[in-house]
């Protein structure tokens, strides 16, 4: 194997053939005893140059430019940038006043030493941000990331020319800002993979947001944990064709502050965890996990906002006082959940039209005594035409409970539903 055929930290993320690569070029070594080095100093070369040492091996080297506190080219990351770097290996340390990160180079690699190990704040002043990326396949990874600014900023800003970002295994926190922010790209196909995301909202929520104006990306294994004081607070805002799999969105369980999925319905929330105090959502959610942070909401534990969306096998879980689920879009398909507690269900309170809604097999359990599923089908002052309200369980354990059910519309499928006490 010729050694320009081989690159080293391309396939560092695959264990096998990082075994496989490196076993060829140590039998190349000792085939050819290349400049004087033997597999055994190979071997050893590897090992310094994977804990960051950047050894130039028999003219391989995996990483163009080290940054640290000492003995390292740079003291910066954004000094290595500015360098025209594209392989960068940081070592653990405390990183202050960070300049911001410019990263245009396709195929820009920053690697942390570990986790837990590399801090770096950036030192962001109004209307800017810590990381710009206006580039191809751009890749960091094993890094602590915090933008602390009492002003407006981002701490990542992805530029038009920017399209498949990789960002894995990141603690990423901001005291007032965006933490993602891809407003000026329409097509980013990023990957967002195990990422930790604090966000603590000093006074303008309007740029409390976590991944704002995402495209087109997944967002897979993250972590959101929201404490602050004021309302309004978006996770997830006017992102489209994106899927969050496997996330955790908690609230702090003393936090009486709503927040929205304030995205499209083409953003789809597969099997994530909320843990709130109220939310309000317009984005398809299946197998999820909603909770109720032990706060009473000022309305519904969760709101669904927005037409043609579908909220399926789903569980929610909420106090046997508080009011736990409502609807108030058309052509909304909710099948197969469990809700679990809660003193009322309500669709369409606002006296608006609500049509071809579908409502099927879901099962209510509450031991509230005035527990009420109100459909609102053809009330005074509510239509719902064209819906299908069936099979439905609504049980309840109370000896007093008067569940009520108003389903009086025409044009409507109603059968099937039962009411059990006991």
């Amino acid at each position: 194997m010729a050694r320009e055929d081989v690159d080293l930290y391309s396939i560092t993320s695959d264990p096998e053939s990082l075994r496989q690569n490196l076993l060829r070029l140590q039998q190349d070594f000792d085939a050819h005893n290349h400049d004087g080095v033997n597999s055994k100093a190979f071997q050893t070369l590897i090992a310094e140059t994977l804990v960051g040492r950047a050894a130039i091996i028999g003219g391989y080297r995996l990483f163009e430019a080290v940054v640290g506190s000492d003995s390292a080219d740079y003291k910066t990351v954004a000094a290595a940038l500015n360098a025209g770097k594209k392989r960068i290996f940081v070592r653990n340390g405390t990183y202050t006043a960070e300049p911001e990160w410019n990263i245009t180079a396709a195929n820009t690699i920053i690697v942390g030493e570990s986790l837990s190990g590399v801090q770096i704040t950036f030192g962001v002043s109004a209307n800017s941000r810590g990381i710009y990326i206006n580039a191809a396949t751009c890749t960091l990874e094993n890094l602590q990331l915090t933008a602390y600014s009492a002003t407006a900023h981002d701490l990542f800003a992805f530029g038009s020319s920017a399209s498949k970002p990789t960002l894995r295994n990141l603690v990423v926190s901001a005291i007032y800002g965006d933490i993602f922010d891809g407003s000026a790209n329409s097509n980013l196909h990023g990957l967002f993979d195990t990422i930790q995301i604090s966000l603590s909202a000093v006074t303008d929520t309007s740029v409390a947001r976590g991944f704002f104006t995402i495209t087109n990306s997944v967002v897979f294994n993250c972590f959101f944990q929201m404490n602050f004081t004021t309302s309004g607070y978006n996770p997830v805002d006017t992102c489209t064709n994106t899927r969050f799999i496997g996330c955790y969105f908690t609230m702090d369980d003393s936090r009486t502050n709503e927040f929205t999925i304030n995205s499209s319905s083409t953003c789809f929330f597969d099997a994530c965890y909320f843990r709130v105090y109220q939310i309000k959502a317009n984005a398809d959610f299946n197998s999820c996990f909603f909770e109720s942070n032990g706060q009473t909401p000022s309305g519904h534990l969760v709101q669904i906002t927005t037409a043609f969306l579908k909220f399926n096998n789903n569980r929610i879980k909420g106090a046997n006082s508080i009011n736990i689920f409502n609807i108030t879009a058309a052509d909304v398909s909710v099948n197969n959940n469990l809700f679990d507690g809660g003193a009322a269900m309500v669709f369409e309170p606002s006296g608006a039209s609500i049509l071809g809604i579908m409502f099927c097999n879901n099962q209510w359990i509450s031991s509230y005594t005035t527990a009420a599923i109100d459909l609102r089908l053809g009330s005074v002052g509510h239509v719902t035409d064209n819906a299908n309200i069936a099979y439905n369980v609504i049980r309840n354990n109370s000896n007093s409970f008067t569940p009520t059910i108003t389903n009086n519309s025409a044009n409507c499928n109603v059968t099937g539903n039962q009411l059990i006490k006991g």
